[in-house]
Order: C-alpha cells, then sequence, then structure tokens
C-alpha cells in the first residue's frame, strides 16, 4: 500500500474530531478546516464486474450511483441539518413573498 498519502491513526482522529466538531454556522471556515484535516489520495479506484451496464457506462464516459440506502458506511452521507435555521430560513421566505406581494398588489390592473 502506497503511504504517501494514507492517513495515520493520529490524522484519522483529527479529521474524525474536526467533523464533529462542525456547527454549520460558518461554513467556509468549515470547509477550510475539513480541508486543512484530509489527506487526498493520488488516484482513486473503483472495481467493478464487467457487464452490459459497466461497459456501457465505459464507453459513454458515464457514471452512476448508487442510492445511500446500499452504502455500508453511514457517515459516507453524513448531513447535519439545524432544524431551527430550517424553519427560520423559510419563515422569512414566506415574509419576504407577502412582503413582495403587498408592493405588487397596487399593479394588478396593469398586469390584467
Amino acid at each position: 500500500m502506497n503511504t504517501e498519502w494514507s492517513m495515520s491513526s493520529e490524522e484519522r482522529k483529527k479529521f474524525w474530531d474536526t467533523l464533529c466538531s462542525l456547527d454549520g454556522q460558518d461554513v467556509e471556515n468549515d470547509i477550510k478546516s475539513l480541508l486543512a484535516t484530509i489527506k487526498f489520495p493520488r488516484f482513486l479506484y473503483r472495481y467493478r464486474s464487467v457487464n452490459n451496464k459497466s461497459l456501457s457506462a465505459l464507453i459513454e464516459n458515464k457514471m452512476y450511483f448508487s442510492t445511500s440506502d446500499y452504502y455500508d458506511d453511514p457517515f459516507d452521507t453524513y448531513i447535519r441539518i439545524d432544524r431551527n435555521l430550517v424553519l427560520e430560513g423559510i419563515k422569512q421566505e414566506v415574509e419576504d413573498l407577502r412582503s413582495n406581494e403587498k408592493r405588487l398588489s397596487g399593479f394588478s390592473d396593469y398586469l390584467a
């Protein structure tokens, strides 16, 4: 195995601790923190059986992905959702729509 890019136990722990510490309040800073802890491999490989679908994908230069139901690692699709932040965003959008609706209602004669 090429150890040039593999992560040591300490590096994996640092990455995990960083991932778990993200609160989603400053996404750009979260991204920078994660990128600083990841060691990317030089190459990625994906081994597949040879069949009509895999050959077709190779010929057509396409990629197919399974849904997260088939992943063996629950953190492959790790996502943190701040429910209160989402609800607050929806509430703000509804208020903005209502505000715009009121401002535009005076122009309804012109739009008909």
